[in-house]
Protein backbone atom coordinates (compact mmCIF):
# COMPACT_ATOMS: atom_id res chain seq x y z
CA UNK A 1 0.00 0.00 0.00
CA UNK A 2 3.36 2.40 0.72
CA UNK A 3 4.24 1.75 -3.06
CA UNK A 4 0.94 2.83 -4.37
CA UNK A 5 0.14 5.85 -2.03
CA UNK A 6 3.64 6.79 -4.00
CA UNK A 7 2.66 6.09 -6.99
CA UNK A 8 0.08 7.67 -6.91
CA UNK A 9 1.43 10.79 -5.90
CA UNK A 10 4.64 10.97 -8.50
CA UNK A 11 2.05 10.53 -10.92
CA UNK A 12 -0.04 13.35 -10.09
CA UNK A 13 3.32 15.45 -9.60
CA UNK A 14 4.23 14.10 -13.20
CA UNK A 15 0.85 15.62 -14.21
CA UNK A 16 1.52 19.28 -12.66
CA UNK A 17 4.85 19.42 -15.20
CA UNK A 18 5.09 21.61 -18.40
CA UNK A 19 3.51 24.52 -19.15
CA UNK A 20 -0.28 24.64 -19.76
CA UNK A 21 -0.97 24.10 -23.56
CA UNK A 22 2.21 23.09 -24.45
CA UNK A 23 1.72 19.04 -22.71
CA UNK A 24 -0.70 17.68 -24.76
CA UNK A 25 -3.79 18.48 -23.18
CA UNK A 26 -5.50 18.00 -26.70
CA UNK A 27 -4.72 14.54 -27.25
CA UNK A 28 -4.87 13.99 -23.61
CA UNK A 29 -8.47 15.10 -23.83
CA UNK A 30 -9.58 13.39 -26.98
CA UNK A 31 -7.90 10.27 -25.81
CA UNK A 32 -10.34 10.25 -22.81
CA UNK A 33 -13.45 11.37 -25.17
CA UNK A 34 -12.71 8.58 -27.58
CA UNK A 35 -12.83 6.18 -25.06
CA UNK A 36 -16.02 7.32 -23.20
CA UNK A 37 -17.67 7.35 -26.50
CA UNK A 38 -16.34 3.42 -26.80
CA UNK A 39 -17.53 2.51 -23.15
CA UNK A 40 -20.78 4.45 -23.80
CA UNK A 41 -21.72 2.83 -26.97
CA UNK A 42 -21.52 5.79 -29.71
CA UNK A 43 -20.94 9.54 -30.34
CA UNK A 44 -23.55 11.37 -28.46
CA UNK A 45 -25.98 13.70 -30.22
CA UNK A 46 -24.15 12.54 -33.66
CA UNK A 47 -24.08 8.82 -33.89
CA UNK A 48 -27.37 8.04 -35.79
CA UNK A 49 -26.10 10.79 -38.31
CA UNK A 50 -22.79 9.03 -38.66
CA UNK A 51 -24.17 5.97 -39.30
CA UNK A 52 -27.18 7.40 -41.28
CA UNK A 53 -24.37 9.43 -43.26
CA UNK A 54 -21.06 8.47 -42.70
CA UNK A 55 -20.92 4.83 -43.57
CA UNK A 56 -22.91 5.91 -47.22
CA UNK A 57 -20.81 8.19 -48.10
CA UNK A 58 -17.38 6.55 -47.66
CA UNK A 59 -18.70 3.66 -49.14
CA UNK A 60 -19.72 5.99 -52.23
CA UNK A 61 -16.23 8.07 -52.07
CA UNK A 62 -14.51 4.44 -51.64
CA UNK A 63 -16.45 2.85 -55.03
CA UNK A 64 -15.64 5.88 -57.27
CA UNK A 65 -12.14 5.80 -55.90
CA UNK A 66 -11.86 2.32 -57.22
CA UNK A 67 -13.78 3.30 -60.68
CA UNK A 68 -11.55 5.91 -60.98
CA UNK A 69 -8.29 4.40 -60.11
CA UNK A 70 -8.80 1.11 -62.60
CA UNK A 71 -10.38 3.26 -65.72
CA UNK A 72 -6.65 4.78 -65.21
CA UNK A 73 -4.70 2.25 -65.03
CA UNK A 74 -6.39 0.01 -67.55
CA UNK A 75 -3.84 -2.62 -68.95
CA UNK A 76 -1.37 -1.86 -65.97
CA UNK A 77 -3.35 -3.25 -63.71
CA UNK A 78 -1.85 -6.46 -61.28
CA UNK A 79 -2.68 -7.42 -58.11
CA UNK A 80 1.27 -7.90 -57.13
CA UNK A 81 2.97 -5.21 -55.35
CA UNK A 82 5.62 -5.83 -58.78
CA UNK A 83 4.82 -4.03 -61.67
CA UNK A 84 3.60 -6.08 -64.64
CA UNK A 85 5.63 -6.06 -67.58
CA UNK A 86 3.43 -4.25 -69.83
CA UNK A 87 2.72 -1.56 -67.36
CA UNK A 88 3.17 2.19 -67.15
CA UNK A 89 3.46 4.62 -64.59
CA UNK A 90 0.38 6.29 -63.61
CA UNK A 91 0.45 10.04 -62.51
CA UNK A 92 -2.91 11.32 -64.00
CA UNK A 93 -5.86 11.38 -63.14
CA UNK A 94 -6.51 10.15 -59.41
CA UNK A 95 -3.23 9.42 -59.11
CA UNK A 96 -2.74 13.33 -59.18
CA UNK A 97 -3.60 13.33 -55.57
CA UNK A 98 -3.10 9.31 -54.45
CA UNK A 99 -0.58 7.31 -54.81
CA UNK A 100 -2.94 4.32 -53.87
CA UNK A 101 -6.07 5.15 -54.87
CA UNK A 102 -7.55 1.11 -54.96
CA UNK A 103 -6.39 0.49 -51.54
CA UNK A 104 -7.83 3.56 -50.17
CA UNK A 105 -10.92 3.46 -52.00
CA UNK A 106 -10.85 -0.73 -50.66
CA UNK A 107 -10.63 1.02 -47.14
CA UNK A 108 -13.61 3.38 -47.30
CA UNK A 109 -16.09 1.22 -48.64
CA UNK A 110 -14.71 -1.57 -46.09
CA UNK A 111 -14.99 1.09 -43.24
CA UNK A 112 -18.37 2.34 -44.63
CA UNK A 113 -19.46 -0.86 -44.43
CA UNK A 114 -18.56 -1.08 -40.93
CA UNK A 115 -20.25 1.66 -40.21
CA UNK A 116 -23.72 1.22 -41.63
CA UNK A 117 -23.71 -2.06 -40.33
CA UNK A 118 -22.72 -0.72 -36.67
CA UNK A 119 -19.94 -3.98 -36.52
CA UNK A 120 -17.26 -3.42 -34.14
CA UNK A 121 -15.46 -6.40 -35.80
CA UNK A 122 -15.68 -5.19 -38.95
CA UNK A 123 -14.27 -2.41 -38.14
CA UNK A 124 -11.59 -3.56 -36.17
CA UNK A 125 -10.97 -5.66 -39.44
CA UNK A 126 -10.75 -2.94 -41.63
CA UNK A 127 -8.15 -1.31 -38.90
CA UNK A 128 -6.31 -4.63 -40.30
CA UNK A 129 -6.66 -4.19 -43.54
CA UNK A 130 -5.24 -0.37 -43.26
CA UNK A 131 -1.95 -2.21 -41.83
CA UNK A 132 -1.77 -4.91 -44.43
CA UNK A 133 -2.55 -2.17 -47.49
CA UNK A 134 0.13 0.39 -46.14
CA UNK A 135 2.66 -2.54 -45.65
CA UNK A 136 2.06 -3.17 -49.06
CA UNK A 137 1.85 0.11 -50.75
CA UNK A 138 5.50 0.28 -49.09
CA UNK A 139 6.75 -2.52 -50.74
CA UNK A 140 5.06 -1.46 -54.05
CA UNK A 141 6.37 2.01 -53.97
CA UNK A 142 10.36 -0.17 -53.83
CA UNK A 143 9.25 -1.97 -56.82
CA UNK A 144 7.96 1.12 -58.63
CA UNK A 145 10.71 3.33 -57.40
CA UNK A 146 13.46 0.74 -59.08
CA UNK A 147 11.58 0.02 -62.20
CA UNK A 148 10.38 3.87 -62.90
CA UNK A 149 13.03 6.74 -61.68
CA UNK A 150 10.78 9.33 -62.03
CA UNK A 151 8.59 7.72 -58.93
CA UNK A 152 10.71 8.93 -56.45
CA UNK A 153 9.70 12.65 -57.88
CA UNK A 154 5.99 11.48 -58.10
CA UNK A 155 6.28 10.38 -54.27
CA UNK A 156 7.56 13.50 -53.11
CA UNK A 157 4.92 15.67 -55.36
CA UNK A 158 1.97 13.80 -54.50
CA UNK A 159 1.95 13.29 -50.53
CA UNK A 160 -1.58 11.34 -50.14
CA UNK A 161 -0.16 7.31 -50.18
CA UNK A 162 -3.82 5.60 -49.54
CA UNK A 163 -6.21 8.49 -49.49
CA UNK A 164 -5.83 11.96 -51.02
CA UNK A 165 -3.92 13.93 -48.49
CA UNK A 166 -5.61 17.59 -49.04
CA UNK A 167 -4.28 19.63 -46.08
CA UNK A 168 -1.44 20.49 -47.49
Amino acid sequence: SGDLAATTEQVLANAQEGAAGQRGEAFFASQVAIVLCILGGGVPFVGGTLTFLAGPVAMVAGAALIIAAVSELRGSLSPWVVPASAATLKTGGVYEFVRHPIYGGLLLLCFGFGVVTSSAPRLILTAVLLLLLDEKASVEETKLGARYPEYVAYKDKVTGKLLPNFLE
